[in-house]
């Protein structure tokens, strides 16, 4: 979703091992743009626990549709 509407990487870095690190310790980048509602469903879609995330893909585009109003 980050690289669909920014047509970047999430997080940079020289190795793979540094992207992955970046993945694992870095704070989660904001939408540039986006609506308080689309960054929320955003930030639980990529969170860094599971149990943060989304439980079912219903969930995740009910939370999409409704940021994207």
């Amino acid at each position: 979703l980050y690289y669909l509407l920014t047509g970047q990487t999430m997080y940079g870095g020289q190795t793979v091992m540094e992207k992955l690190m970046a993945h694992r310790d870095a704070p989660i980048p904001p939408l540039p743009g986006a609506s308080a509602a689309l960054q929320a469903a955003y930030k639980r879609m990529v969170a860094k626990k599971p149990e943060d995330r989304f439980a079912t893909m219903d969930e995740a585009i009910t939370a999409l549709e409704a940021g994207m109003r």
